[in-house]
């Protein structure tokens, strides 16, 4: 049973070869210590950004800015504190090497919260400060041509209702313009890039559906679409590839979900990746060769939870996902790419001693999955168990599958003690992509997994029956 559920969290791939790990480090206190941001330097070292409570600490919530070089030694620190009330959620580098941390603040003895930018140089010095409004919350940060561009939450009072909310600053955080975008709804935006015309594409959720919204330099709206999730608690990443096409990315409880989109918002392809990360805090970044690359969080039946990393190409195929971790809790908050192209991945692990968190980073090696021996271009690079759909499922779910060549296939189902309960496939399959059908409508709820076997290796895909 363990065998099994080991193996559902491992991936296989036969060409595609994910990065290994390279070397890890830990940076700790006796607080809760947890990695939040990286980013490169010119010098290929790196600056870490995170929670670091520091002893005789005064305040309930301290950061901590690390500067390390390319093997992860630390070269310098500075910690710094703020009062209890405030919380960051982004934090984003600056042309500079300094770093902006947005999020809001609650104003003591008020029910209310106000917006909140703070600027750290490149040393870890405490530049700016500045504070939003009421009832406000930031949530994603970029640098525009001449300033600071912001999303989020706001309340408009002339609406008397919380909205899409759109801050433009300048380079220190002071206000120039601000816009409401009101649906009725519950609205977040959780991301924005600037476009090269200079115009605004934001992205959060509005409801239970994903939203995408471009205005132009003024924050007057151009156009909006949504696409449904089914989940009104996830958050949503943007990316911009090189040919003007969006790529949006958003992940609730287990299932992620990565749309690319054009340049006026229409879909170009949607996939869904179920069972894989399990916490909404992740990062992503496009590949050199139109790939995208998310780090995040997977379950560990020994453990609880995992470093992961995962690739998929241009088209939306999984090329490759890797495991990164130990026998302690291990969550991933954030990544960063490196001079050697491989990869940083920075997040938490839970110290026995101290019985609170560390700082945790592991290094990869390089992404060699840009060389394609695929001799069948459009089709996977392997084989791969896709996904259930619907998962949770009532009486009957689609397992999607693929392979790249003719190969003979088997897809079974089995209980959570290892019995097999039904096989849905097994034969000689075409390169391309493939569906079985699975029935459970005489089956017990409970957890079953879909078992596919090509070639004597297999994956695995955790089906949840609810009646």
């Amino acid at each position: 049973m363990i065998f099994l559920l080991i193996l559902l969290i491992l991936t296989c791939n036969v060409y595609a070869q994910p990065p290994d790990s390279l070397w890890s480090r830990t940076f700790g206190t006796t607080g809760d210590d947890v990695c939040l941001s990286i980013y490169p330097t010119s010098d290929d070292g790196y600056i870490l950004f995170g929670n670091y409570e520091h002893l005789g600490a005064t305040y309930a919530i301290d950061y901590g800015m690390f500067k390390i070089n390319q093997d992860g030694d630390s070269l310098w620190s500075s910690l710094f504190s703020v009062t209890d009330n405030i919380l960051y959620l982004d934090f984003t580098p600056t042309s500079d090497g300094g770093i902006i941390l947005s999020g809001t603040a609650n104003v003591p003895y008020e029910i209310i919260c106000m917006g909140d930018m703070r600027k750290i140089d490149s040393l870890g010095n405490h530049e700016w400060w500045r504070g939003y409004g009421n009832g406000y919350f930031l949530r994603g940060l970029k640098e525009d041509y001449d300033g600071l561009i912001v999303t989020g939450y706001g309340f408009d009072y002339v609406l008397n209702d919380k909205c899409f909310w759109l801050l433009k600053t300048d380079f220190s955080g002071n206000f120039e313009w601000e816009r409401f975008y009101n649906t009725e709804h519950d609205d977040v935006f959780c991301n924005v890039v600037v476009t090269e015309d200079r115009d605004y594409v934001l992205a959060g959720f509005i409801a239970n559906d994903i939203v995408l919204m471009k205005t132009d330099c003024n924050g007057d709206s151009l156009w909006s679409k949504t696409y449904p999730f089914y989940n009104n608690n996830f958050n949503v990443g943007l990316e911009l590839d090189e040919e003007g096409n969006y790529i949006i990315h958003a992940i609730a409880g287990s299932l992620l979900k990565v749309i690319k989109v054009d340049s006026n918002g229409d879909s170009i392809w949607c996939r869904q990746f179920n069972n894989l990360f399990c916490s909404y805090y992740h990062e992503a970044r496009l590949a050199e060769d139109g790939g995208l690359i998310i780090a995040g969080s997977i379950d560990n039946p020994l453990t609880e939870h995992d470093f992961a990393l995962m690739k998929i190409d241009s088209n939306g195929d999984s090329l490759w996902t890797q495991t990164y971790g130990g026998m302690e809790y291990e969550r991933c908050y954030c990544m960063s790419t490196s001079s050697d192209e491989g990869f940083l991945l920075g997040g938490r692990i839970w110290n026995e001693e101290t019985e609170e968190p560390d700082f945790l980073l592991i290094k990869t090696g390089p992404d060699n999955s840009g060389i394609n021996n695929n001799p069948h271009p459009g089709f996977p690079d392997s084989f791969e168990l896709y996904n259930v759909y619907p998962n949770p499922f009532n009486s009957e779910c689609v397992i999607t599958f693929a392979t790249w060549q003719t190969s003979k296939i088997s897809i079974s189902v089995y209980d959570l003690i290892g019995r097999e309960i039904s096989i849905l496939a097994d034969g000689e399959y075409s390169a391309g992509t493939h569906e079985a059908s699975f029935n459970g409508a005489d089956l017990p709820s409970g957890i079953y997994f879909a078992k596919m076997e090509v070639e004597g290796m297999m994956q695995y895909e955790k089906i949840l029956l609810i009646k």
